[in-house]
């Protein structure tokens, strides 16, 4: 409290000029400041001061000129009244002479009107009307004190000092919720009243009656409370909702609304947990309720219940999703778009992340997240490596022999996916003009062969021919005598060309180690045209390398059956070894 407040007031009331909407602005200033909770904690003499300077407010707008009271007797059978009222017949401004005895007995009386002893100060403000009948403020106060011990409705500003410091104190404690605390301080009031001879205190008596219907209500609200932690729901609630309604306090209603949130959760949470069809979010958000309300309140047969339900729903729970899983991660495998494979095995992930989620072990739910990783992990990589390859392209667009080498996988696994189709189509001058190179060097190397070839030929015939020996006519003269031989007819071969035998190729064929279905592409997205038998024998006709979406090979045979001849595609792991 401000005691400049006190000294303004005294001020105001010194002039007798003050507006009376000033007064009752102070009035109303200084009745809100008696009733702060620092009200109680000011000395005994400033909480006197100002509970007087409030009465003579309260005076003075009745319509009298109040002046201050003194604080000591006055001396003297000269002294004079310190608040007077100007009689109607008098000039403004006279002061009226009392009578000595009257005077000091009524200075008595105010000190302890204003004290608080209301029954003293009738028994002294009698005494003066003896003397002086026609004292009308001695008669106002008279009656006032009279009014409050017939009445009992005494003003917190009119309460003896330790009395009002003490009721002050019981009202912070209730507003604090400290019900018993502030019964005691009540108490303490209600008996300092006594000693001051106030039997009754309207007041008081409805303030007392509050603080035990809160205490009722507060012991209500906490067996609810107890109830409500020991698994009997619904009896906690009507409870606390009974001591809600009856007192109003803001926070039993905030506290029922949040019996009413968890008694909802357990309720959805055993829903969730008792369908037939379980719901892994349901489930999951199950657990989390059910481990909160644990913690909040401890094991109770309620929270027990559905302890016991939740760890027999998460196997069943685990079985349905880990299926899911596997389907999930063999269609990301078999995905012909990047998207497609992305997406799959991120469901996938997010499916074994609510089993985690959930505390579901086991060595089979172990080998299935590797095995899901394992494939994150390689579809992460395949979109690192379409990242990096048009970093490359965009930065050697003219020859981008990198881009092509690091994507040479990425382009075979997924060579329907937009992203690969324009990247081949960016590639497509370098592949094209790669292949063309690669031709003229084959054929280069193939005339290169053929003719060391033919220079070989032409250097082992001449080495040949170089080991043939010759005849050479050596001329000798012998003079003996000869006889002339008659010529002969000689017979001269004639050369005739000789046929080089030619290579007749052989067809390749092989066995069906199993039944297997000949389809029109490689392998299972497409259409099968007909079923081999297994053991059957079958020709494989020349055709390019073909891989299906697992990146296993695929041949083109024909089989000749008893009424018809197959042509189509099969995997080389059908064949037998």
């Amino acid at each position: 409290m401000d005691l400049s407040l006190l000294d303004r007031i005294e001020q105001q009331l010194a002039d007798a000029s003050t507006p009376l909407n000033e007064l009752r602005r102070l009035s109303i200033e200084l009745d809100d400041a008696m009733h702060e909770s620092d009200f109680a904690t000011l000395p005994e003499s400033e909480r006197t001061r100002a509970q007087r300077l409030f009465q003579e407010l309260r005076g003075r707008l009745r319509g009298g000129e109040v002046k201050p009271v003194p604080e000591t007797p006055l001396r003297g059978a000269a002294a004079t009244e310190a608040s007077a009222h100007p009689s109607p017949t008098r000039p403004r401004g006279e002061e009226r002479q009392h009578n000595p005895y009257a005077q000091e007995t009524m200075e008595e009386a105010e000190r302890l009107f204003y004290g608080g002893r209301y029954a003293d100060a009738i028994r002294l403000y009698d005494q003066v009307l003896a003397i002086e009948p026609d004292w009308e403020r001695a008669r106002q106060h008279r009656n006032e004190a009279e009014g409050y011990l017939r009445t009992g409705y005494i003003p917190a500003v009119a309460l003896p000092a330790e009395a009002a410091s003490a009721f002050g104190k019981a009202q912070s404690a209730a507003r604090l919720g400290r019900y018993q605390d502030a019964l005691a301080l009540l108490q303490r009031a209600q008996n300092i009243l006594q000693q001051y001879g106030i039997q009754r205190w309207q007041e008081g008596t409805e303030f007392e009656q509050k603080l035990q219907q809160n205490i009722d209500a507060e012991n209500v609200f906490n067996e609810g409370l107890q109830l409500f932690a020991q698994g009997q729901l619904e009896e906690g609630i009507d409870r606390v909702e009974t001591a809600a309604q009856a007192t109003g306090l803001p926070r039993y209603h905030e506290r029922l609304q949040t019996l009413l949130r968890e008694r909802e959760q357990i309720q959805s949470s055993a829903e969730a947990l008792n369908a037939t069809v379980l719901d892994p979010r349901a489930v999951t958000q199950a657990k989390t309720n059910i481990e909160t309300l644990v913690l909040k309140y401890g094991e109770n047969p309620t929270l027990q219940k559905l302890r016991a339900q939740l760890e027999t729903a998460i196997p069943r729970l685990a079985s349905s999703l880990m299926e899911q899983a596997r389907q999930l991660r063999a269609q990301a495998v078999r995905a012909q778009t990047l998207e497609t494979a992305r997406s799959r095995i991120r469901q996938a992930r997010q499916l074994l992340d609510q089993l985690t989620g959930l505390g579901y072990q086991s060595d089979e739910f172990s080998e299935l997240q590797r095995e899901v990783e394992k494939t994150f992990q390689e579809i992460s990589r395949y979109e690192d490596t379409l990242e990096q390859t048009r970093a490359v392209l965009e930065t050697n667009p003219n020859w981008p022999s990198a881009a092509a080498r690091m994507s040479a996988d990425l382009r075979a696994r997924f060579p329907n996916d937009p992203n690969i189709i324009e990247l081949n189509k960016a590639l497509s001058v370098y592949t094209s003009t790669l292949l063309g190179l690669k031709i003229a060097g084959a054929a280069l190397a193939l005339a290169l062969v053929v003719f060391l070839i033919w220079l070989g030929v032409g250097q082992v015939r001449g080495y040949i021919l170089s080991l043939t020996p010759t005849a050479t006519a050596t001329p000798t003269a012998t003079a003996t005598p000869t006889r002339t031989a008659t010529p002969t007819a000689t017979v001269t071969p004639t050369p005739r060309p000789t046929e080089t035998p030619t290579i007749t190729p052989t067809p390749l064929t092989a066995t069906l180690a199993r039944r297997v279905w000949a389809r029109n592409g490689c392998y299972e997205e497409f259409t099968g045209i007909a079923q081999i038998p297994e053991g059957a024998v079958v020709r494989l006709l020349p055709a390019e390398r073909r891989f299906d979406t697992l990146s296993r090979e695929c041949l083109l045979v024909e089989y000749v059956g008893e009424t018809r001849t197959i042509i189509g595609w099969i995997l080389i792991a059908d064949l037998a070894r």
